[in-house]
């Protein structure tokens, strides 16, 4: 056996193989550890496609948004354009008295 020193205090560990109770459930210990590490690692990148995946879609979304709202306006434009300017609130109650 082999003496391995921490501190003051000599633990005895054998040199071929794991047969020390404390030593086998660290090593259980670490593997979940790892095991549980790639689990939520896996997870994470698929979360994270998950997102990339919706913020392309949002964004060509907000695009089209964008281009219709541009069109309208420019719907706007000319009718304004082709009626003169928009009568105020006054003048629309003269024209439409029940409004």
């Amino acid at each position: 056996m082999k003496k391995i020193y921490i501190g003051k205090t000599a633990l005895k560990s054998q040199r071929n193989g794991c047969k020390h109770p404390k030593r086998s459930s660290f090593h259980d210990h670490k593997d979940d550890l790892r095991k549980r590490l790639s689990f939520t690692t896996h997870k994470l990148e698929m979360v994270e496609a998950e997102f990339d995946s919706t913020r392309q879609y949002l964004e060509t979304e907000l695009r089209r948004a964008q281009e219709e709202l541009e069109k309208f306006t420019e719907k706007l434009r000319r009718c304004a354009d082709i009626l003169g300017p928009w009568p105020e609130q006054k003048e629309l109650q003269l024209l439409f008295p029940g409004l």
